[in-house]
């Protein structure tokens, strides 16, 4: 991400303009190059923390959904253990269940793909 603010690099432009204004002091083009760099990593890491956050949240997203996944799939557990037993209750519940494990199976994994 480098840019020459003319053909004489960022001295040059940075000299031109305390030129303009009367200034004879003047910037080495090392100095330049260096605080250009600093500039860079700057904005660089700037756009690593706001990536970082992005990626938090979203983990974050995925992480919730797979609790709640995981408890569908502990109470359906339950249930198809109760009903082995002989229960004839909570057949509309573990209907219920069955399709949210299918949302959230499909959910939890775009999730994670992001």
């Amino acid at each position: 991400m480098t840019t020459n603010f003319n053909h004489q690099g960022p001295a040059g432009a940075v000299n031109a303009v305390l030129a303009a204004h009367g200034v004879t002091e003047r910037i080495s083009a090392d100095i330049a190059r260096f605080e250009h760099a600093a500039r860079n990593i700057a904005i660089a890491n700037h756009e690593i923390e706001k990536v970082g956050a992005a990626f938090n949240a979203l983990q974050e997203k995925a992480d919730h959904v797979g609790h709640l996944l995981s408890k569908a799939v502990q109470r359906h557990a339950e249930l198809k253990a109760k009903r082995a037993t002989g229960a004839t209750d909570g057949a509309a519940e573990l209907y219920a269940l069955s399709l949210d494990i299918e949302q959230l199976t499909s959910l939890h994994a775009e999730a994670e793909a992001k």
